[in-house]
């Protein structure tokens, strides 16, 4: 390898989160173990299935990563790298990468890496330490990606939640318009229509109102909060309630009581169940719709609001 080359790689290696944080030593000794590789379109780097033993470095060229159905989940673009994972244990790839235009790669093979890592102990720390802060990175971008998709979801199904209430409401009002002028049926109209779902939050611990407030904030709904099962009543009298969700353990109300007497009183109005004490199994049987573990897990607690809202649409 040139001079030239081995300058411009250790500078690409500052771009690799795996390789960040390498003193020149280091990066001199990494640069020695390391082969440059062409690859023409339609070439295979990594096949799907085969052991990996190597990681790639993406220098220039275009490069594609399939998975096990065929579908590309990515496209590979200087300066990227694939198959860090490689150099730490030897395992079945779990998809393929395949080259779309002429391609060159710097190539890390495991076994001198796993060499070189055993004579430096410093290098073993920080490379060991950058895998973790990279999966770490990774993570928790997977799981702001689920939860902006588990968004976006969840205010679609309570937009649609949200509209068949209006057509519900359209169709009292022309069923109640007989003999009534266009004004007359436009004031009824607007006075049935709904604006947001309402979904009442009961719970005596009033820190999770908060914890709540931030888990729905960006879906188009009305909260409510109630502290007792009596408020939680008085607020469904008030106002058009879609959903409730009661915490079980309360006094002098529980939330077993106050699904109840929901029931009876509002039989089309769902309740979810929400404890940290009691299991789902124990809530049986007392007109709950769903239940939720504290603590409150975002993803589920979303899904569950959502199906519940839309599950007689």
């Amino acid at each position: 390898m040139k001079p030239q080359q081995r300058k411009l790689i250790g500078q690409i290696f500052k771009k690799i989160p795996v390789l960040k944080g390498l003193a020149p030593s280091q990066t001199q000794a990494v640069l020695n173990i390391c082969e440059t590789r062409f690859y023409e379109p339609g070439d295979i780097v990594c096949a799907r299935g085969a052991m990996s033993e190597d990681m790639h470095i993406l220098i220039s060229g275009t490069m594609s990563v399939t998975g096990s159905d065929g579908t590309v989940i990515a496209v590979l673009n200087p300066v990227m790298a694939v198959g860090e994972m490689g150099l730490i244990r030897r395992q079945e790839r779990s998809a393929q990468v395949e080259a779309i235009t002429p391609s060159n790669t710097i190539t890390i093979a495991r076994l001198p890496f796993e060499q070189l890592l055993a004579k430096d102990p410093k290098l073993k720390t920080l490379f060991y330490g950058n895998v973790v802060d990279s999966l770490s990175t990774k993570i928790v971008n997977d799981n702001l990606r689920a939860l902006d998709h588990v968004d976006s979801h969840t205010a679609a199904q309570l937009t649609i939640h949200k509209l068949q209430k209006q057509l519900d409401y359209a169709l009292s009002v022309i069923d109640d318009c007989d003999g009534l002028s266009r004004t007359e049926v436009e004031r009824q109209f607007d006075e049935k229509m709904i604006n947001e779902v309402v979904i009442l939050f009961v719970d005596d611990e009033t820190s999770i109102h908060s914890s709540v407030d931030r888990l729905l904030r960006k879906q188009s709904c009305n909260l409510l909060f109630a502290e007792t099962g009596g408020d939680a009543l008085e607020l469904i009298e008030q106002y058009k309630v879609d959903l409730v969700i009661t915490d079980i353990r309360m006094a002098p109300m529980d939330g077993c009581a106050l699904a109840e007497e929901i029931g009876e009183r509002y039989p089309d109005l769902p309740v979810i169940a929400l404890s940290a004490m009691v299991s789902a199994e124990e809530t049986e049987g007392h007109n709950f719709s769903g239940f939720i573990d504290k603590p409150i897990g975002i993803a589920d607690f979303r899904l569950l609001v959502e199906t519940t809202l839309t599950q007689d649409l």
